[in-house]
């Protein structure tokens, strides 16, 4: 649908109290309390890691904390896409239920349906320097269109970007940069029998809100580690 999407589960009563993290780094939307602060890539993902009720300390909530762990550079290159389309020609019309539901309740206007709903993208990993330097990039898009049930548009985009740098140049010291950044546009929001073209959305970047971690460890003999 191109919109965001709430869980709850053991030990959380509702969304209000979800942890969202990526690569460790919480990033739940200020704004939104319990909510993802953007949309995502999801080829960009290695693997998620899910805490529910009875978590440690190190948890700040009691709800669901989810940790999005993406994917990062190595000594072998790699590469990955995809591409998937849902068409209109996939979908029902249900033409003549509409037409009878429309004669039976005069508030009925009509169904949501797809237009064409398309998810692509594509991922590359590799070494900078072999076994000291390893860069990982991924882009992927979201471009959702369906239609209201006033007969109008009811489209998303959703394109988002990230990449991983990793050094390592002694065996005691390892540097991460990472950035992350999703757009989105909308057309439709808010739709009603006043207004049913709707709205547009849009972000205040061309490229979205970005999400930015710098991270430096570092070794210190067999006791210290920073």
């Amino acid at each position: 649908s191109g919109q965001q999407s709430s869980y709850v589960a053991r030990g959380s009563s509702g969304y209000g109290n979800n942890v969202w993290a990526m690569d460790g780094i919480v990033i739940t939307d200020p704004a939104a309390i319990g909510a993802s602060p953007s949309y995502y890539d999801f080829d960009a993902f290695e693997e998620m890691q899910i805490t529910v009720g009875g978590a440690d300390v190190t948890v700040q909530t009691g709800g669901v904390a989810l940790n999005m762990v993406t994917h990062r550079g190595s000594n072998k290159i790699s590469l990955g896409g995809r591409f998937y389309v849902t068409d209109s020609k996939f979908q029902a019309k249900n033409a003549d239920f509409v037409a009878e539901k429309k004669l039976e309740e005069p508030y009925f206007y009509g169904l949501n349906l797809i237009n064409q709903n398309k998810d692509f993208g594509f991922n590359l990993g590799g070494p900078l320097v072999k076994d000291k330097a390893w860069l990982w990039a991924s882009y992927g898009v979201q471009d959702i269109k369906t239609t209201t049930v006033y007969a109008t548009r009811d489209d998303t985009l959703l394109t988002n970007y990230a990449a991983k740098l990793n050094i390592q140049i002694v065996p005691e010291n390892r540097f991460e940069a990472f950035i992350h950044s999703g757009a989105k546009e909308k057309w439709g929001r808010s739709t009603s029998t006043a207004n049913p073209e709707g709205l547009y959305q849009g972000g205040r970047y061309h490229f979205g809100s970005p999400i930015i971690k710098f991270q430096d460890e570092h070794m210190f003999g067999d006791a210290l580690f920073v």
